[in-house]
């Protein structure tokens, strides 16, 4: 019963954008000189150190603004993109993109826009937003926020093994570009293996034996970024704390004896993450952890992995 309002509440949720988005959406428009801007034939006065608000409707036309200050006159293009609401539809397996898949509702464009002359030369008409942008300069750190959704064990523990997969975790990381096309990230992350791909709670009905993984995992790996810094591709180390539990769930039926089993080990292996940015923000993708040496009453060389499939945001924390 419980799992039924689960799944009936996912789909009634599933159309996150055009549940939760309004019609049309503000950016705010910001410059260290007085400029002049036309745009969607309004034109606004934009002063240093205040914010001028422009309400714009949702839809996938790239709007064109004109830019004009004391030196200089420009025209850029304001390009739209995903909105957050609109990513949200992964939390219920993707049903929501079939309902949002139409909607200008998803789109949204820049909160703000900061009209420095740098940000002017790369998003000029006709200049590629992604051959170079701030989160991939030289000497730039990144905060790295990802929640790995769905996750693919292998368990090896003494003489057993088992293969698994579920849903759900969370992960944190920190990165350095040491080029505009290279960086070194450090990470730790948290998977396990929900049979439900949001966080609630499953009640057994009647009694059964279930086996859950979780892994806790530090990685550090060097970076390399292709098509226009859109795709990275790394390798690196990988640490893991694994936990993989045969659990008797339900209540046991009189006479009946029910023994929990737990296999805890440490783990030393490699990590290959591989992300595409759809955006400058936003990136998914998958990281591959093969573990080769296991510490659990001794050290032994013995193969497991983890394959996690994620979506997440960096930030960037220098300017």
């Amino acid at each position: 019963m419980k799992l039924l309002l689960v799944l009936v509440s996912t789909i009634l949720l599933s159309s996150c954008a055009s549940l939760f988005n309004p019609e049309d959406c503000r950016t705010d428009f910001r410059s260290p000189v007085p400029r002049t801007v036309l745009i969607d034939s309004t034109t606004i006065q934009v002063q240093p150190g205040k914010a001028t608000p422009v309400a714009f409707v949702r839809g996938n036309q790239t709007k064109e603004a004109v830019l004009i200050s004391d030196t200089r006159t420009d025209t850029i293009e304001v390009r739209p993109r995903w909105s957050e609401a609109y990513y949200f539809n992964f939390a219920t397996c993707g049903i929501g993109f079939l309902f949002d898949g139409k909607t200008p509702k998803k789109w949204k464009y820049p909160s703000t826009l900061r009209l420095t002359d740098r940000y002017i030369d790369r998003h000029r008409k006709g200049a590629d937003p992604y051959a170079d942008y701030r989160y991939a300069d030289k000497g730039s750190w990144n905060l790295h926020i990802s929640l790995p959704y769905a996750n693919a064990f292998y368990s090896a523990y003494g003489k057993e093994s088992q293969w698994g997969a579920g849903f759900l975790g969370l992960s944190l990381g920190l990165s350095y570009h040491t080029s505009d096309k290279t960086f070194v990230n450090l990470s730790a992350a948290g998977i396990l293996d929900s049979e439900i791909p949001i966080p609630a709670a499953i009640d057994y009905e009647s009694p059964q034996v279930k086996d859950h993984r979780y892994s806790i995992l530090a990685n550090l790996s060097n970076n390399h970024l292709l098509l226009q810094k859109r795709l990275s591709l790394g390798y690196g180390l990988s640490y893991g704390y694994d936990t993989w539990n045969t659990i008797h769930h339900g209540i046991a039926q009189e006479g009946e004896k029910q023994e929990n089993i737990r296999r805890t080990s440490h783990s030393l292996g490699f990590v290959f993450p591989v992300y595409y940015y759809t955006r400058r923000s936003f990136y998914l993708g998958m990281v591959y952890r093969p573990m080769l040496v296991q510490f659990a009453h001794g050290t032994h060389f013995k193969y497991q992995h983890t394959l996690s499939f994620d979506f997440g945001w960096r930030i960037r924390l220098t300017k």
